[in-house]
């Protein structure tokens, strides 16, 4: 009886923990760190520091991902893709890309920024503040949002782990976002 009761407890505790799924309302997360002057233009943002709601688009695609995390090393230049088609066949005036760094400073995003050459927006937590609102879980993980016309943020899909075929990948975003795929 003795050897159940933590597994219990860490039950209760895994399961409290509160990701953002499908449907449920997405926190209006405030995007901390220095943006080339190209990436606000991306956005559409004008604030500083900007908040998801901020950004001028319908959708978000978010990466939360930490410099250290070797799925997310291993991912850096599928998402770059992933980026780059969207961007490429028109989807980026409906669906901006940003990327959260769980747990790093400025000088580790831009260290991970150079090192992959990543074009998109890339936005440091620091002290996990982003991270622990949309559930504290592994990384990487990705969330696509939609932004309402009131403001409000609604999580459309999640995807939990690297990203094992873009093709796949894309498609289930752009059929999230509202587009035939």
């Amino acid at each position: 009886m003795h050897r159940i009761a933590p597994v219990i407890v860490l039950l209760l505790i895994v399961l409290s923990v509160a990701e953002a799924r499908a449907g449920e309302p997405f926190p209006d997360l405030v995007l901390e760190g220095w943006l080339p002057a190209f990436q606000r233009e991306y956005l559409g943002v004008d604030d500083d520091p900007p908040s998801l709601s901020d950004i001028r688009t319908g959708y978000i695609l978010i990466e939360i991902m930490n410099m250290y995390c070797s799925h997310c090393q291993l991912d850096a230049p599928t998402v770059n893709e992933v980026y780059q088609y969207l961007d490429n066949r028109g989807y980026s005036s409906r669906v901006k890309m940003v990327v959260i760094a769980a747990g790093n400073s400025q000088f580790e995003v831009d260290f991970f920024r150079n090192k992959y050459s990543v074009p998109m927006p890339i936005f440091t937590d620091q002290n996990y503040v982003a991270y622990r609102a949309v559930g504290g879980m592994g990384t990487p993980y990705f969330f696509l949002v939609r932004k309402h016309e009131d403001g409000r943020l609604e999580s459309v899909f999640s995807k939990a782990g690297h990203i094992k075929d873009k093709d796949r990948f894309i498609k289930a975003v752009l059929v999230a976002a509202g587009y035939n795929g």
